[in-house]
């Protein structure tokens, strides 16, 4: 019997400090003595030793191992067994010691550590069934931690099972349940050999007669791109891991939501010479679209040939991008030659297009990129300007048909609109990375899958082919919209685009289509456009009218299937069979069921497997969640200081205050920067930015529904290295205390007044509060409070001797801010129109409400106007059916009513400080009423002389659509401050968090202006990274306030953690 382990090393778990596990193993005694017995069947096991800073090696060699102290009776293990022993580190102690959020950190390293050992000993580990077993002692751990061992192991369970489904050779790279009904070549030219690559899959589930069911053909874009990417990527029956990490190896996987569940699909490459498509010379390859449709006709026409069936099938040609010329060329020639044939007789039964995202009308599409891009917010106004000049070069090109000059000059828009945004991506504003296409190549230079494909060649395959998008070059800027009108006359059509794609998208398409000569354009502009469900959520917007359908799918970019491929799936299908929303309904056909798609695989067993593990870890998690539970308030989530500054010390009115003292001091304490936060409403707490937003301590709002309320640590604190207070302005809101109505504040005087009686009470509660610098933030209304505060402190300290201060005021931030809403409520229709979200109709509706609105403040009836400016509001959720107005993104509002949930226990109010027995309401109704006329008034000039004074930043998150950057950038541009030429003149520089793109940023003199991406209207829950980043530097007048691109100093990795 062997005395020494098989294997015994220090696996590492941290490579920059070199932190390691140390394991010992043990191979099974019998397969070690006997040749005849399969080593993939022995049971794998894994001890871990439970009690803190014990070693793993005392259950070795006095309980389980084979080999014992003397001075200890033992027992011999079962020798059908392998023992692999995990020893923990030092430090593991300490980690356990410590708070509990900090307890992940021996799960990510149980984690490496068994990475590790797979790599030491594939063979071994992936095949052997696996066991883990541990010892946990009662007086050591609770309850919750005995529980939370168990969801490590499962944790290992997953990962090991995860690794045995990517890596079993059971698994091929191209399964047979992947393999088409029929690929191979149809022939454009029988004597020289060119022909056009297929791949035909039939459809999953029959729901009529085989002679009845609809044939779609897909063709790709470029021009010179492979229909395989449509394949692989986006609507076939299988496609590539795309979300997998980078270390997983490349897979197919099932798409339950694969466009032929109840259609046949025939993907083409095309044209000739197009990923594995045959061109027998460079000659015979299409230079316009009239040789793409004479080649695409022969193909389908070959095609139907070869199945009795496909004679009688009704036929839809689909595709994207470039393929919105391809699409009309080869229907306008179908019907054409159907036209030729005697009555009754058809070529093709072509009964419908369909063009997602297509390039149609170049020379309209091109003129739209800069507007579209200002509206986005991803562009300034003198960058708008600058990209309208470089679009009209390129439409006088094509008016003048210089086609190759038109094509470089659009060209030249793009690329300089990507150097502007810094994207990762014009096809989808909205990501971090570019999509991961190049999988597909990496898949199809397979030489297996090639040949299970039929694919001929033996030049690997790319995606996209160079030859033919220099050879078709000229035909880029050529129009086939007068083929779309054709169109429009013999079959139906349906243009559909996803919402975030900046290069062919909504707004690109909604621009020729209305330009259209067709007989049914102006009433399909008078249809309605109506809100499209899906599963329960906005899928996006319809509007028809006769054979047109225009379709714009939320939550998508240009590769629209990748991107929602539920929604593309219910869309496709319903228009197909004029059903749901095609059939003047809101929802999806209600007999879509994506579980009958494909029957189950060996991937999908292994996948099942995936399921019951994920079903284990979330009931362990759950008991976790409710087993010796901590309080609901920790004591590291108590402020540093809480309680009640007076405002009328008569009376008692007094605004309650929460105080966040640095936890991280990189200054003498005296110059440390003191922030204030005002929440806005108007009558809403700033508990609401405490506890959801910006805060050390943040309410669970990612939890599951049926979890209980918690609070966690926010790592990306504002107080991280400033003191920050919380102030529940004005009185009545929150906590705070008005003694009666009639002390509430009515209008921002009132306000100021209040605001300063309170800031100069909490300076004197500490002496280094009066020579720390002070901020004021926050968002929403408080783009009203904070001026009018900043303004009143400026004026205070104007009056007193020169070098004395009432408070120190350096710097206002205003987010997401109503400011002067005379200007801002004039932006909504032109805002939701360019985001995608109404049409043209819906447009100029909503721009004759804001007229309305407009005019009652001109007029001075405020009261009037801000009922106008809510019906403007009201009626622009309608129209979107939107979750909120606050994001247009989010399928659902946000959690903010946890707030209230947390400080209705009346052990966190005790905990705060906070007085009163009425219950906690997060935004204050009576407050709101008394300040209604207060709502249209402006502040702008507040703001000016704020600019003459100190420092001032704007910052919006970019899917506000109430007060984002649009709104905001409008009544900018019209202040009266001397530096606002040079500002509007100033260079808006890409800044970058995380090597992401977290924004962008204009500056001049004391203005800064920053749009974050990615956020909402609550822009430090939405990206709590990029609004530390932001508000820090913006304080210390570094990074991107300093003009530099890039963020200074500060990486994500020095962030800390709230301290206990």
């Amino acid at each position: 019997m062997r005395k020494f382990p098989r294997g015994s090393v220090l696996l590492i778990v941290n490579s920059t400090t070199s932190s390691s596990i140390f394991y010992t193993f043990y191979e099974a005694q019998s397969l070690e003595a006997s040749l005849d017995r399969d080593p993939s069947q022995t049971l794998l096991l894994v001890w871990l030793r439970g009690s803190l800073g014990c070693s793993s090696l005392f259950g070795n060699f006095m309980e389980i191992g084979p080999w014992h102290d003397n001075l200890h009776g033992g027992h011999d293990d079962h020798d059908q067994q392998v023992h692999f022993v995990l020893e923990s580190n030092p430090e593991f102690s300490a980690i356990f010691s410590s708070t509990t959020q900090l307890v992940p950190n021996l799960a990510s390293h149980l984690y490496l550590a068994n990475t590790t050992y797979i790599e030491l000993d594939t063979e071994l580990l992936r095949s052997h069934p696996l066991y883990i077993t541990c010892e946990s002692q009662a007086d050591k751990y609770s309850t919750a931690r005995n529980h939370l061992n168990l969801l490590f192991l499962l944790l290992l369970l997953l990962f090991f099972f995860q690794r045995r489904v990517a890596t079993s050779s059971s698994l091929p790279l191209f399964p047979r349940e992947a393999h088409p009904t029929r690929s191979g070549y149809l022939p454009v030219n029988s004597t020289s050999g060119s022909a056009i690559f297929y791949a035909f899959y039939e459809a999953q589930n029959l729901t009529t007669d085989i002679s009845k069911v609809p044939l779609l053909f897909w063709l790709q874009g470029g021009p010179g791109c492979s229909s395989m990417l449509g394949n692989f990527y986006e609507l076939g029956p299988w496609r590539v891991n795309f979300h997998k990490h980078p270390s997983d190896p490349l897979a197919l996987e099932p798409n339950s939501a694969s466009w032929n569940r109840i259609f046949g699909v025939t993907f083409l490459d095309n044209p000739i010479g197009t990923g594995f498509s045959i061109a027998a010379n460079s000659a015979e390859i299409p230079r316009d679209q009239g040789a793409v449709a004479k080649h695409l006709f022969a193909a389908i026409t070959k095609f139907i040939e070869l199945d009795p069936s496909f004679k009688t099938r009704p036929i839809y040609i689909t595709g994207e991008s470039y393929a919105g010329k391809y699409i009309p060329a080869i229907g306008y020639y179908i019907l054409e030659k159907n036209a030729g044939l005697p009555a009754g007789s058809k070529a093709v039964n072509l009964q419908g297009v369909a063009i997602g995202d297509g390039l149609t009308d170049p020379i309209i599409q091109v003129n739209t990129h800069a507007v579209n891009a200002f509206y986005s917010g991803l562009i300034n106004e003198k960058q708008r300007r600058e990209l309208e000049k470089l679009q009209l070069v390129a439409v006088g090109l094509t008016t003048a048909r210089n086609w190759s000059a038109a094509t470089d000059a659009r060209n030249k828009v793009l690329n300089t609109l990507q150097q502007m945004t810094g994207l990762a991506t014009l096809y989808d504003y909205t990501k971090n990375a570019d999509y991961k296409t190049s999988l597909v190549d990496e898949l199809l230079r397979n030489e297996a899958v090639k040949a299970a494909l039929g694919a001929k060649g033996a030049a690997p395959f790319e995606r996209c082919s160079n030859l033919v998008g220099d050879v078709l070059n000229e035909d880029v800027m050529k129009s086939v919209k007068y083929m779309v009108e054709y169109l429009l006359k013999k079959t139906k059509v349906l243009l559909y685009q996803g919402q975030y794609d900046l290069r062919d998208g909504v707004v690109s398409s909604e621009a020729w289509m209305k330009t259209m000569r067709w007989e049914g354009i102006g009433k399909f502009m008078a249809a309605d456009r109506k809100v499209w469900k899906v599963e329960g959520e906005v899928g996006g917007y319809v509007q028809k009218w006769g054979s047109l359908s225009h379709v714009m799918v939320s939550g998508a970019g240009h590769l629209l299937p990748a991107d929602q491929p539920v929604r593309a799936q219910a869309m496709i299908e319903d228009w197909v069979l004029n059903k749901g929303l095609f059939a003047n309904s809101l929802e999806a056909s209600p007999d879509r069921d994506p579980s009958q798609t494909l029957l189950l695989s060996t991937a999908r067993n292994h996948l099942n497997l995936l399921f019951l593990l994920l079903l284990l870890l979330s009931f362990f998690q759950r008991r976790v969640a409710t087993a010796s539970s901590p309080p609901l308030f920790p004591k590291e989530a108590h402020p540093t200081k809480s309680g009640y500054l007076p405002v009328n010390s008569t009376s008692g009115s007094a605004i309650f205050y929460a105080f966040y003292e640095a936890q991280n001091l990189t200054t003498d304490i005296s110059k440390v920067p003191l922030l204030f936060w005002l929440q806005g409403g108007p009558g809403c707490s700033s508990m609401l930015g405490n506890f959801y937003e910006l805060g050390p301590w943040l309410v669970n709002f990612h939890k599951h529904p049926s979890d209980p309320l918690a609070l966690e640590p926010n790592s990306a604190s504002w107080n991280r290295i400033f003191g920050v207070t919380f102030l529940d302005n004005p009185i009545g809101s929150g906590f705070s205390i008005a003694a009666n109505s009639a002390e509430i504040p009515r209008d921002q005087g009132a306000v100021a007044k209040h605001l300063f009686a309170a800031i100069t009470k909490f300076i004197e509660l500490d002496p280094s509060f009066k020579t720390r610098p002070i901020y004021i933030t926050g968002e929403s209304y408080a783009g009203k409070y904070i001026p009018a505060i900043g303004y009143y402190i400026l004026q205070k300290n104007a009056g007193l001797p020169a070098g004395s201060k009432a408070v120190n005021l350096q710097g206002v931030a205003i987010g997401d801010g109503l400011t002067d809403p005379i200007i801002q409520v004039n932006t909504h229709a032109v805002n939701a129109f360019h985001s995608g979200l109404i049409n043209e109709k819906q447009r100029r509706e909503l721009e004759k409400l804001q007229m309305v609105a407009v005019g009652l403040t001109a007029a001075r009836k405020w009261s009037a106007a801000t009922d106008a400016r809510n019906k403007v509001l009201n009626t622009l959720q309608q129209m979107t059916g939107l979750a909120t107005l606050y994001d247009y993104t989010k399928n659902a509002g946000y959690k903010t009513s946890l707030v209230d949930e947390l400080l209705r226990n009346e052990a966190v109010k005790a905990a705060l400080g906070a007085k009163g027995v009425a219950p906690f309401e997060r935004c204050s109704n009576l407050v709101g009423d008394i300040l209604h006329e207060d709502v249209m008034k402006s502040v702008k000039y507040m703001v000016e002389y704020l600019l003459k004074k100190t420092k001032v930043l704007l910052y919006q998150g970019q899917y506000d659509l109430r007060d984002g950057v649009v709104s905001s950038e409008a009544w900018m541009k019209t202040m009266r401050w001397e530096g606002i030429g040079k500002f509007m003149a100033a260079d808006r520089k890409v800044w970058k968090v995380e090597g992401e793109v977290g924004g962008y940023v204009q500056k001049w003199g004391s203005l800064s202006h920053v749009m974050v991406s990615g956020a909402g209207h609550l822009l430090p829950a939405d990206q709590p990274v990029r609004a530390q980043a932001m508000i820090e530097d913006w304080v210390l007048d570094k990074g991107l306030f300093a003009n530099e691109v890039g963020r200074e100093g500060l990486g994500v990795s020095q962030i800390s953690k709230p301290t206990n």
